[in-house]
C-alpha cells in the first residue's frame, strides 16, 4: 500500500503545481525510528519560486476527513429521493412505451414492404434503379425507426442509475471518514471535488461539483427550510448536472 495516499489529489494554491507525498525518517538516539509522511508541492516551476511548507500527513487526513462529513447524505434523506427516482423511471419508461409501439408498428411495415418490393422486383416488374432507389428509402426509414427505439428504450435511465450511484456514494461518506481507508477517502474526495482541492497555507481549499455543493448548502439549511422543499431543489440539480455527464457517475 502506497504510504502516500494522497499524491495526485491537490495542486498547490501558490503556484499551481501539483502536491506529492514524502516519506521522512526520523532517528531517535536510544536507536528508535519513525516515519512521517508530508504532502509540499512539487516545485517544478521554473518560473516561479512557491513558498507553501510542508504539511503532515496527519493534519491533512483530519483536514480531508472534516470536509467528508460536509457532503454526507442523512439516511432519510436518500430513502425519499430514492423514491422520487422510481417514481420518475416508471412515469418516463410508460411515456415512451406508446411511442415505441408506434414505431415497431411503422418498423413492421417497412419490413413488409422490403419484402413486397423484392418480390416485384424478381418478378421483373420493376426497373432495376427504380428498385435500388425505393430500395435505399426504405432501409433508410427502417433505420432511423430502430435508432429511434434504441435511443427510447435508453433514454429514460440513462440518468437514472448514475443518480443512485450518487446517492450511495453520499451515504457512505460518513463511515469512509471515520476508517483508516486512506484510498477510499481520495476515491470519495476525486467524486466530490474532481481535480478542485488546493493546499494553500497547509490548509486545503475546496471547490464542489454542483450537485455535492447543493447537497453541503442543504444539510447547512436543513433546520431554515421545509425538507420536502430542499429535497426538491436537491433532486432537480442532481438531475441536471447527472443527465448532462452521467458517465462520471456510473
Amino acid at each position: 500500500t502506497d504510504p502516500r495516499p494522497f499524491c495526485g489529489l491537490l495542486s498547490c494554491g501558490s503556484c499551481g503545481m501539483g502536491v506529492t507525498g514524502e516519506i521522512r525518517i526520523k532517528r531517535q538516539k536510544n536507536g528508535n525510528t519513525h516515519r512521517y509522511v508530508y504532502y509540499h508541492c512539487t516545485k517544478k516551476s521554473k518560473t516561479k519560486k512557491c513558498p507553501e511548507s510542508a504539511v503532515r500527513g496527519e493534519e491533512l487526513d483530519r483536514q480531508l476527513s472534516v470536509m467528508l462529513t460536509e457532503y454526507t447524505m442523512p439516511k432519510d434523506w436518500a430513502e425519499k429521493l430514492s423514491v422520487m427516482l422510481n417514481t420518475e423511471e416508471r412515469k418516463a419508461t410508460q411515456s415512451v412505451e406508446g411511442v415505441v409501439q408506434e414505431l415497431r408498428e411503422n418498423l413492421e411495415d417497412v419490413s413488409s414492404n422490403l419484402v413486397r418490393l423484392t418480390d416485384i422486383y424478381v418478378s421483373q416488374d420493376i426497373e432495376q434503379s427504380d428498385y435500388r432507389e425505393r430500395r435505399r428509402l426504405l432501409m433508410s426509414e427502417k433505420k432511423s425507426a430502430e435508432e429511434q427505439i434504441a435511443r427510447l428504450e435508453h433514454t429514460p435511465s440513462t440518468w437514472i442509475e448514475p443518480t443512485r450511484n450518487w446517492i450511495k456514494d453520499a451515504l457512505i461518506l460518513d463511515e469512509i471518514r471515520k476508517t483508516d481507508d486512506l484510498p477510499s477517502k481520495k476515491s470519495s474526495l476525486q467524486k466530490i471535488f474532481g481535480s478542485n482541492l488546493t493546499l494553500r497555507n497547509k490548509k486545503v481549499v475546496e471547490i464542489p461539483v454542483k450537485q455535492w455543493a447543493t447537497l453541503r448548502v442543504a444539510r447547512q439549511n436543513f433546520s431554515k427550510t421545509d425538507l420536502s422543499l430542499l429535497l426538491a431543489c436537491l433532486y432537480c440539480t442532481a438531475r441536471t448536472d447527472i443527465m448532462g455527464n452521467p458517465e462520471a457517475f456510473s
